[in-house]
């Protein structure tokens, strides 16, 4: 189920199957590593996509979650739990691995994977918090 309106509309429906929301997270930035990072953020967001479709009637995709400046907010994720189980937070940039686990572990279930390299790296990582 992703955040469109035609999957919402069934959101009632299925709500209890869906115990996980997933989303990206990434930092905006206009420096000269900008077109690298937008390439990145592509292949990165074309992989959630994917999970999404592998993965339907369990995983709720979100849309990425995009951060401007130095401060992640423990309160932009955590009212996420209200609705599921397992929050996965999903850093587009190695640099904000530690920012998002460190701010994470104070949430019950709120997960942050590392950054894949692959999607089968990304498949293989939500599965394996599954079934912890």
């Amino acid at each position: 189920m992703r955040w469109a309106s035609k999957d919402l509309a069934r959101y009632e429906e299925i709500k209890e199957y869906l115990d996980t929301a997933i989303l990206g997270v990434f930092r905006i930035r206009f420096d000269e590593n900008r077109i690298g990072e937008v390439e990145e953020f592509e292949k990165m967001n074309g992989w959630l996509s994917e999970a999404e479709q592998q993965l339907k009637g369990r995983l709720f995709l979100f849309p990425p979650y995009p951060l401007y400046g130095a401060g992640i907010h423990l309160s932009d994720f955590s009212s996420l739990r209200t609705n599921f189980s397992t929050v996965i937070l999903l850093p587009f940039q190695e640099d904000l691995e530690t920012p998002l686990q460190e701010m994470a572990a104070g949430i019950n279930e709120v997960v942050v994977l590392k950054k894949p390299n692959s999607f089968q790296e990304l498949y293989e990582q939500i599965m394996a918090k599954w079934h912890e």
